[in-house]
């Protein structure tokens, strides 16, 4: 299936190339991170050249390079490029006093490296659209990236006083109240990857309870909020999180639909039994 008959269209621009040639993602959008959301998409290739994803000019800059008495920011060296109707935004680059006014896709504005509050060598990308500072997910505007797998969905818990409970289908639950269920889900662009999903659907006994798209982070009375939720109402631990069921005393069906960003889609059926006390 098409993802861009799936995703909407944000920005009217032409979909642009990635900023590494030959590259993988080793972190998507709007995946979990123990305090925040990953803001952007992490890639990595084998020649560490990075180029900006449109033609475009140098906003701002920041390298130690320049800078050498300043300690590095958590973005490490960074570089922000104004587009037509974008900015884009390029974090953990290597020391280098490049500066460049002109921003061309041919030529690349320098290395991604390991600087900044990094693990490892790798490219932190984020697009940023101007009008609102939204942070918008790169897939949704970038050339496909061949995917082929299914995304999986792995675990149903439970959160029981801080430690979280794995139930299987047709498990009889003991509730002293409405308590939100755990997703664990994640999304295989190659083997053993564990990437955050494009949407998720969860319906109870029929009905929609959960439908969350993670296509565009937004700024709100200073919170960071994704389809009009916190961090803390989207994610319990590494699970998702699932609230305001109204719990059946008995059977409750559950449906879970994953979506990734190539319109490979996922669905698990399970039943849960309540034995409601309260």
């Amino acid at each position: 299936m098409n993802k861009f008959l799936l995703l909407p269209a944000l920005l009217c621009i032409s979909y642009f190339a990635w900023p590494v040639k030959s590259g993988r993602v080793t972190s998507s959008f709007a995946e979990f991170r123990p305090d925040h959301l990953h803001d952007g998409v992490d890639m990595i290739s084998s020649s560490y050249d990075v180029f900006p994803v449109e033609d475009g000019e140098l906003l701002y800059m920041w390298n130690k390079d320049l800078f050498p008495f300043d300690d590095y920011t958590g973005s490490g060296n960074y570089k922000f490029i104004s587009h037509s109707a974008f900015i884009s935004q390029y974090l953990h680059l290597d020391d280098s006093s490049n500066s460049a006014k002109k921003a061309v896709t041919s030529e690349p504005i320098g290395k991604y490296a390991n600087t900044g509050r990094s693990f490892g060598n790798h490219i932190h990308f984020c697009i940023i659209q101007p009008k609102d500072w939204s942070s918008i997910n790169p897939f949704t505007m970038a050339q496909p990236i061949e995917d082929k797998r299914q995304p999986v969905i792995s675990d149903i818990a439970f959160d029981i006083d801080g430690k979280i409970m794995i139930v299987k289908d047709k498990t009889t639950v003991r509730l002293t109240k409405d308590r939100p269920l755990l997703i664990k889900a994640f999304d295989e662009i190659n083997k053993g990857d564990r990437h955050g999903l494009y949407a998720l659907k969860v319906y109870h006994n029929s009905k929609i309870i959960l439908d969350i798209k993670f296509d565009k982070i937004v700024s709100k009375d200073g919170q960071l909020l994704l389809s009009g939720r916190k961090f803390e109402n989207i994610f319990n631990s590494s699970f998702y999180l699932v609230s305001g069921i109204k719990w059946n005393n008995g059977e409750n069906s559950f449906s879970v639909r994953a979506l990734d960003y190539s319109g490979n889609e996922t669905v698990k059926d399970f039943t849960l039994i309540a034995n409601k006390e309260f």
